[in-house]
């Protein structure tokens, strides 16, 4: 997690077919005062899927409070691991976060 005074994004192609289409709402965007949380779901992660998005909600939470910030972005961050979950669970992860 990053706390991030302005964060900004823009998206050049999808780098999986399975990955949602681009459109004006997701291809883009700008944050200021954000908690930036770089998210990457495991194959280990899909036994249990639903307590896994909820211990991490309630963590991205509990950062969010302590440093006083109500703005979060979950942004999909596949780089972090070798051991990825298939990209239908892993977007259902993240719609979940």
């Amino acid at each position: 997690m990053i706390h991030a005074e302005h964060f900004e994004y823009e998206t050049k192609e999808k780098a999986l077919n399975e990955a949602e289409e681009l459109n004006e709402t997701n291809k883009s965007g700008s944050f200021k005062n954000v908690l930036v949380c770089f998210t990457t779901i495991e194959k280990d992660d899909t036994e249990n899927l639903s307590e896994i998005c909820k211990r991490a909600a309630q963590e991205i939470e509990k950062v969010g409070r302590r440093i006083g910030i109500r703005k979060v972005l979950i942004y999909p961050y596949a780089h972090l691991s070798d051991d990825l979950a298939p990209p239908r669970v892993a977007l259902k992860a993240l719609k979940t976060l």
